[in-house]
């Protein structure tokens, strides 16, 4: 079942790179071509560490725009996004954005 394979690699990423934490949430998003998310902030609760984007499918006029410039995530990484802070997404190709989303929360 792809939910459950989806799940597993999420645990695996988190127990090796934020030790003692765990998977709080996982799923799909999707960006469709021309959509733009503009600048937000999500409120996170206290045990919350981080978001983990893992590209698998995008374009190069993809784009994550953080408080240090704009970012193009590519296929392959993992991205470690910080949504306590001002943060917009936009879609400027023509074909969809779609990640992996990890939710990390304090164990």
């Amino acid at each position: 079942d792809d939910a459950e394979n989806f799940r597993s690699l999420a645990e695996i990423l988190v127990h090796r790179h934020f030790p003692g934490c765990i998977v709080k949430g996982i799923g799909l998003w999707k960006v469709s071509p021309g959509v733009l998310h503009p600048g937000h902030i999500d409120p996170q609760p206290p045990e919350w560490i981080a978001r983990i984007h893992i590209p698998l499918r995008t374009n190069p006029h993809c784009v994550a725009t953080m408080s240090d410039g704009p970012h193009q995530m590519v296929i392959g990484k993992a991205y470690k996004f910080n949504t306590e802070t001002e943060h917009a997404i936009s879609n400027g190709g023509n074909e969809p954005r779609i990640h992996l989303i990890i939710e990390v929360h304090r164990g």
